[in-house]
Parts: C-alpha cells; structure tokens; sequence
C-alpha cells in the first residue's frame, strides 16, 4: 500500500494558530477565551475575527464567508496551522466550494474534530494533506493534563514520528494491520454517505467515536455503515468514547460503549481487528491523531506505530 500524504510542518513556539469556523457559531465565550489562553500558555500565537463571527441561523456565518476565511487562513504565509474554534454542523455545506489546487499548494497542520470529520478527509483525499484529529479551541479547557500534553507533543513533531501505546480492549485481534488512518465522528461521517465526500475505508485503520446520542441511533448508524458496505474491507476500526464524555466510570457511560462494542462484533468480519476504549471522544479525554498515516496496528501490544 502506498500513501502519498504529505505531513505538514511542525509548529514552534511562537507559531501563529489561525482559528476559523467552519462550523458552528461560538456559544460559549468563556470556553472559546480559555481555549485561547491555553495556545497562548503553549508559546503559540493565535489570529482569528476581532469581532469574532456574526452568527448565521446555526452556522458561525454565511457559506461564502466560511468559506472565504479557511482560503485566506490557509493562504496567508504569517499563519502556521489552522484550528477549528467549535464543531457542530456546516463542514458539508462547503466542501464543494474549497479550492483543492490553492490549499495543496501550501501544507498546513488543520486542527479539529466531530464536523472538522468532513474537512479531515476532504484534504487527505482531493489534497494529499496529512491533518491532525483533535480538540478544537473550545474543548481545550475541558481536556486533561494528559491529553493538552499530548497535543502539544503532536503539533510540534513531525506527524510521521507518531505512535500510541496504552491501555485499549482489544475485541479482536488476529495479525498486525497495516493502514492508513481515517475516520473521526460516526454523525458526520453518515451525513456524507451517497455523496461524493463518501469516506473510503478499504484496508485503512479506521477510529469512530460520538457523543450523547442514545443507543438506538448509534445501532442505527453502524447499521447504515454495514449496509452500505463500508465495514467490510477496513484493516481495522478503533473505537472511542460514545457516551457524553465528561463522566468518567458512569455506569450508564459504561454500558453505552459496550452496546456498541457488542453491535460492531457483530457487523465486522472476523478477518478485521476490532479495538475499543480508545482515547477520543467528547469530553475530558481526547487523543490528537494524526489522519492519513500509514501505520501499523500491533495486536499483541495494542500499539499504533509508523
């Protein structure tokens, strides 16, 4: 298997963020100034609106605007890596409008997770870009010691020199994979299913995660994964948190990730890995992983190396 992805450049302190939203407006100012405060305690610089974004029915602006700020972002050479300020809902509405030629043209780290999903895979497949899967600004300040040490780490390495080694269940092993990482949020990755921003996932090491929503909706979507074929030639899938992310040991959390746990033991083959417990999710635990590169899955040890 042959991956041509390109690993953007490590940040340095003093590297300047650019933050955009390509998503959802900002609801929660104090998490959205916190979050800054971290970059900034990271030695990092940050840019984004003086005036912040103006808000559009549930979006952080206008389609044309979004999409104007991620080109110009991306473009300007005073901004080293692009972060999504929040998540929610707007990537799909703009996918068709970025400009594949003038963002390949410039490799930058793009930062963010649940609706920056669509964005990670539209730059790894239309533009060859390695982009790192992790927090956005406002759930900097939810993250733990750990995890704000780990996204450090990863944004001032070369994403090529990645690796996870702890604690995961593995539900099914069999021999080492190895693939190129892609996935992210279930909700969003469904939303893009018949359309041409479709993710792909034969032999890649897939990770799945989402937040807060019921068990049945959550069989329902991996259901939907199954019949559309997209379970069936993964190396392997790596599972994240799927309850509301911020109670640790909850019993009701505990039970909701190994429904589907149990759910996809009974839709993937007996040939794919299947990993659980893996740190990403919603809330206080949230690994960075870079998306696109190719790595091996070692059964024995539940590591991730390249």
């Amino acid at each position: 298997m042959v991956n041509n992805i390109q690993s953007p450049p490590p940040l340095n302190r003093g590297s300047t963020i650019g933050i955009i939203a390509p998503s959802g407006n900002i609801q929660n100012l104090e998490a959205f100034d916190a979050g800054v405060r971290i970059l900034h305690e990271m030695g990092f610089k940050t840019a984004f609106p003086r005036d912040l974004w103006p808000g559009y029915q549930y979006l952080a602006d206008a389609d044309e605007k979004r999409v104007e700020e991620f080109h110009v972002m991306y473009n300007d050479p005073e901004i080293h890596a692009i972060m999504a300020a929040r998540g929610g809902f707007g990537c799909l509405r703009i996918l068709d409008q970025l400009d594949s030629m003038n963002i390949s043209s410039s490799q930058k780290l793009v930062i963010g997770f649940s609706d920056i999903t669509l964005l990670h895979y539209t730059l790894q497949s239309s533009c060859s870009l390695m982009t790192l899967h992790g927090p956005v600004v406002t759930s900097l300040p939810l993250l733990t010691k750990d995890c704000l040490e780990q996204f450090y780490a990863s944004v001032t390495t070369d994403l090529k020199r990645w690796s996870f080694s702890d604690k995961v269940e593995i539900l099914r092993g069999g021999e080492n994979k190895r693939g190129i990482t892609a996935g992210g949020n279930l909700a969003t990755i469904i939303s893009s299913i018949g359309t041409k921003h479709q993710q792909q996932w034969k032999d890649k090491i897939v990770f799945l995660e989402d937040t807060a929503e019921p068990s049945y909706r959550i069989d329902r979507m991996l259901t939907q994964l199954k019949l559309a074929g997209m379970l069936d030639d993964a190396a392997a899938f790596i599972l994240g948190d799927f309850s509301n992310g911020l109670e640790i040991d909850n019993t009701s959390s505990i039970r909701q990730n190994e429904s589907v746990w149990n759910r996809m033991l009974e839709l993937t083959q007996d040939k794919t890995s299947l990993w659980a417990d893996f740190p990403i999710g919603h809330g206080h635990i949230n690994y960075s992983i870079p998306m696109g590169l190719m790595v091996t899955l070692d059964n024995s040890s539940g590591s991730l190396y390249t």
